[in-house]
């Protein structure tokens, strides 16, 4: 259990009860230009694209085409272009997985990583904090799934209010590498943080090549609300997706698991629900919302409801819906 006078707990107390920035190094942009891109990439991913207007934003899953995901992408929806915001090193291999079909239709796909800087402006004062860096105040979105143009410190960026973490998030993009918030006193954390994990954790946000892959299957990692439209007509991989939706579920997923003890488990320990393995520990963290260890992990299918226990290596472990009140 980490001390409570530690930096890592006043950083986790800053991010959660007032406002600080988590640096998403490197994360990997694509832009798709063209007059077909809406439709194209509507054609390729889980979630409604061509019912968006510039100004909007999404998750989304691109599958291939037995209906496995190639890549977990955050959609901004812009004026001459549709930027992907995912994990770092995705770029050429999303690039070249879309391009595949790319064939008549008036697109193209380029990898913006190196152009830009991605940070999460985190906490609840986090609009009243971002807005002190705004030229107009007014320019901050104030609606989820909405972003616009701002001018943060004398440059142009891009900030969105997406719903991924609970102390609440505004993503923003800068083309220079500066905090969002530079020359505030606020922390500065990147994802190797342990307090990423925590917040990542509470807020039940896996992540690809982490929490899953391009072996899953986009209901297996439990973001169905806000990565999947099960009304949008047809795109690659639908078919298989649909065949889950009627089925009702899928053999594994994604779970939050709150553990009882006061060690942390590590990356890749078991689950066991008396001598069966049935799930494995993806991202571990010390939870301070609950005040114990904590962990998204893959559990199968006859173990994964709310309630279910298991154990763990760190100690008994149960599914919970959330871990306010734990």
């Amino acid at each position: 259990m980490p001390d409570q006078s530690t930096p890592w707990e006043e950083v986790y107390r800053d991010l959660s009860q007032q406002c600080g920035v988590v640096a998403l190094t490197d994360w990997s942009q694509i832009d798709i230009t063209g007059s077909d891109r809406a439709t194209f990439l509507h054609n390729m991913c889980t979630n409604e694209i061509r019912k968006l207007s510039a100004g909007q934003c999404c998750e989304a899953f691109c599958t291939d085409v037995k209906g496995k995901i190639q890549a977990q992408v955050f959609v901004f929806i812009e004026q001459d272009r549709i930027s992907l915001l995912t994990v770092p090193g995705q770029a050429e291999r999303i690039i070249a997985q879309l391009g595949r079909y790319v064939i008549r239709e008036d697109v193209e796909l380029a990898d913006s990583t190196a152009k830009y800087a991605w940070w999460i402006v985190v906490g609840p004062q986090a609009h009243a904090t971002l807005k002190q860096n705004t030229e107009n105040e007014n320019d901050i979105p104030t609606q989820n799934y909405n972003h616009a143009t701002c001018t943060l410190a004398g440059q142009q960026g891009l900030v969105a209010r997406l719903p991924i973490l609970w102390p609440g998030a505004l993503l923003v993009r800068t083309a220079a590498t500066d905090s969002p918030l530079n020359g505030l006193d606020v922390p500065t954390i990147d994802t190797d943080s342990p307090v990423w994990s925590s917040l990542r954790v509470e807020s039940q946000l896996p992540l690809f090549g982490i929490d899953f892959d391009d072996s899953n299957l986009p209901q297996e990692v439990n973001r169905d609300a806000q990565s999947i439209s099960f009304t949008k007509g047809c795109y690659l991989g639908q078919e298989t997706v649909a065949r889950i939706d009627a089925l009702g579920h899928v053999n594994k997923k994604v779970v939050l698991v709150s553990i009882q003890g006061t060690s942390v488990p590590k990356v890749g320990a078991k689950l066991l629900s008396g001598d069966s393995e049935v799930g494995t520990i993806t991202t571990p963290c010390w939870s301070p919302q609950a005040s114990r260890p904590a962990a998204l992990a893959m559990v199968k299918r006859g173990a994964n409801e709310i309630g279910s226990e298991m154990e763990s290596p760190a100690g008994s472990a149960v599914i919970v819906e959330s871990l306010q009140n734990q």
